[in-house]
């Protein structure tokens, strides 16, 4: 998983890159914990139209607290998809992860406004923990930075 802050047409945006085995195997996680693929027109929000994976009871968030990694982040952590919150100094939304990317295996997140270096390591450091916890790897996300005009 690459994680990568940048601006996409003109906008603060958090850019998830996943190999494509990465993906095959959250997506395999996803449906085995009763997860299926929704769309919502609030996403994020902001009005965003996303696929992703709908989780009604909770199970996603709850099997990642039954990880002794996740589960000391678990006052850092919301999973809601139609929440504002990508990140803050607060939380981290773990929703992100449940987006279905698009046909180059990344997902795009507009953010609603410019995030500290803190912010995106918290970010990158909880999403890799996760990824990691369903993916039984232990490496960490490549973080990457970058603003072009």
């Amino acid at each position: 998983m690459e994680i990568e802050y940048k601006a996409v047409d003109g906008k603060n945006s958090l850019v998830v890159r996943y190999a494509p085995s990465e993906w095959e195997k959250l997506k395999e996680n996803f449906e085995s914990l009763g997860l299926y693929e929704a769309t919502t027109e609030n996403g994020l929000g902001r009005g965003l139209t996303l696929k992703y994976y709908r989780d009604t009871e909770g199970n996603f968030r709850e099997s990642l607290l039954r990880n002794s990694e996740i589960n000391d982040l678990s006052n850092s952590i919301i999973d809601d998809i139609n929440s504002s919150t990508v990140v803050n100094n607060q939380f981290v939304n773990l929703a992100v992860l449940r987006i279905i990317p698009d046909e180059n295996n990344e997902v795009i997140v507009p953010v609603s406004k410019f995030i500290t270096v803190k912010e995106l390591n918290n970010f990158a450091t909880i999403l890799a923990r996760a990824a990691a916890t369903v993916l039984s790897v232990a490496r960490p996300a490549k973080i990457k930075i970058s603003f072009k005009n």
